[in-house]
């Protein structure tokens, strides 16, 4: 029994002392593990302030180079502020240049209608002239072709109607011719046309100053009045009973 007991005495001292060198490996092990894990976490650390450092440093640098541009755009801005002021006054300066020189050609192309004005109504009065000139003028040859028509074709005139025509009445026979002309005698006028060559020459001088004082009123603005005016007139009349006798009307 004694022996046995030694027996277990021995083993349980041996099995203790195994585990206590398992136990013992097993700490060194965490501890040398432990040193590792603090050495990595203190290179850790030693990189981790170094990368601290470079970022601050960086974001310092970033910080000014922010700030830096900050300045510039307050210069631009105040700048741009001054050169705005700038813009503007010169703006409006140019503005009241452009305003007064509006006022000006305004003022000058009003001057300018009042002129044209002026001469328009200067031009139609000197175009009015022109024309009572030239009909005054073509009138009074045919009011003296007529006095040489009748005289060939009524030689019995009225002593009464020479004496108004001496007394300054040079329409007098115009308006005997288209007043008194019966219709044979309208008739006659072929028969002398062709026959007399005096006659034919007289009336033809008639005819053609007739439609040259008609062409001339057709040119006037106002040809409507004109032309209503000349028809309606004793030359008219006896232009019309001429030419219709020759059938020269259109």
């Amino acid at each position: 029994l004694s022996m046995q007991m030694e027996e277990a005495t021995k083993l349980s001292s041996t099995h203790f002392e195994n585990s206590g060198n398992k136990l013992r490996a097993a700490m060194t092990e965490i501890a040398a593990n432990a040193e590792r894990i603090s050495n990595e976490i203190r290179s850790s650390g030693d990189v981790f302030l170094k990368q601290s450092g470079v970022l601050v440093a960086a974001s310092d640098d970033t910080l000014k180079k922010v700030g830096d541009i900050m300045n510039i755009l307050n210069e631009s801005t105040s700048e741009f502020s001054v050169k705005g002021d700038e813009i503007i006054k010169k703006s409006i300066n140019f503005s009241d240049i452009i305003n007064k020189q509006l006022k000006v050609l305004t003022d000058t192309s009003l001057k300018a209608e009042g002129k044209l004005d002026e001469l328009e109504k200067r031009y139609e009065g000197i175009k009015v002239d022109s024309f009572l000139k030239d009909a005054s003028y073509i009138i009074e040859k045919l009011e003296s072709a007529s006095v040489d028509i009748n005289r060939i074709f009524n030689p019995t005139t009225e002593e009464e109607i020479w004496k108004k025509y001496y007394n300054g009445d040079t329409s007098a026979f115009v308006r005997y011719l288209s007043k008194t002309m019966t219709k044979q005698q309208v008739l006659a006028v072929r028969e002398q046309f062709e026959k007399n060559m005096e006659f034919r020459s007289l009336v033809t001088r008639y005819l053609t100053e007739f439609e040259t004082l008609i062409t001339r009123a057709r040119s006037n603005e106002h040809s409507g009045i004109l032309l209503s005016v000349i028809s309606g007139a004793d030359i008219g009349k006896v232009y019309y009973i001429l030419a219709k006798a020759l059938d020269k009307l259109n």
